[in-house]
């Protein structure tokens, strides 16, 4: 089973002499190639389970196979996903797991290093993305998100 779980990216533009502009996620959504580039070369993105091996608890971690980020764009806006792959269906209580983890990731763990490291782009300033200002509220399912019942 593979579910998605959904939240908003904001990125910045550092020029040479470090003046920032904020991207908000319809504009940074034209940077999508970019950025998926980018995490395909992460080491997480590489690995055969990904943030799977960080997960807790332990029973938890042995159902999922692999958490990997990526984005997506949907509503003319740029999203993260975080593409879970699992053995069966989770419970509420686990997807809630799932959200709390990512939400980790995201602000505390690989979300903070990924947002440290800028994106190759075409516009000669460096682009970082944003995962560590994610609140928890806004993390989503795929249906959630789209209204997918």
């Amino acid at each position: 089973m593979e579910i998605k779980l959904y939240s908003p990216l904001s990125g910045r533009f550092y020029d040479s002499e470090d003046y920032s502009r904020a991207l908000n996620r319809i504009v940074l959504s034209g940077y999508k190639r970019e950025i998926q580039n980018a995490l395909d070369k992460d080491e997480i993105r590489q690995s055969e389970r990904g943030l799977a091996e960080y997960l807790q608890p332990l029973s938890l971690r042995e159902r999922i196979i692999s958490m990997h980020p990526g984005v997506e764009v949907w509503s003319h806006g740029i999203w993260s996903v975080l593409t879970v792959k699992c053995h069966g269906v989770v419970s509420d209580g686990e997807l809630e797991t799932l959200k709390d983890e990512w939400h980790g990731q995201m602000t505390d763990g690989w979300g903070e290093s990924f947002s440290q490291e800028a994106v190759d782009s075409d516009e000669g300033c460096s682009l970082y993305v944003d995962y560590m200002d994610t609140r928890r509220s806004s993390i989503k399912t795929e249906q959630e998100l789209k209204g997918i019942t």
